[in-house]
């Protein structure tokens, strides 16, 4: 197994002049399938800030991604390892909406699936492609 390097933040970022849906909105424009990972000190909620991991968790989902919580960061091996195995086996499905959505606008999908099976997708598209 090869070493890996991380980096880390101890503190929330608060440097960013982006609002969260302008964020969200950024990552369905440009197709990203985000992962976001956040290694938990303290597991409990009490006391601890958690907004910034929620805005982190629902942008995760809406782009089709995952969030990861680990409690150390000798966990992080085995995270990348499933995100990895996860990547190498996707379908991509396809669909034509008719009429056609007009350039510019967001568009909600839903994906349901037979069987007792887990699913995870985009929640959303922007209908005119990537941003310039």
């Amino acid at each position: 197994m090869k070493s890996r390097s991380y980096s880390s933040r101890r503190s929330g970022e608060t440097t960013s002049r982006a609002d969260f849906e302008t964020a969200r909105r950024a990552a369905l424009r440009a197709e990203a399938l985000l992962y976001t990972i956040v290694i938990r000190p303290v597991k409990s909620e009490n006391g601890r800030n958690t907004a910034g991991e929620h805005a982190l968790e629902t942008i995760a989902d809406s782009t089709g991604g995952a969030m990861y919580y680990p409690d150390e960061a000798s966990q992080l091996d085995a995270i990348f390892d499933r995100i990895n195995r996860e990547l190498r086996t996707q379908y991509r499905l396809g669909y034509y909406p008719q009429p056609r959505p007009p350039q510019g606008t967001y568009r909600s999908i839903e994906v349901r699936v037979r069987g007792n099976y887990k699913v995870r997708y985009r929640k959303s598209y922007y209908s005119g492609g990537l941003a310039n």
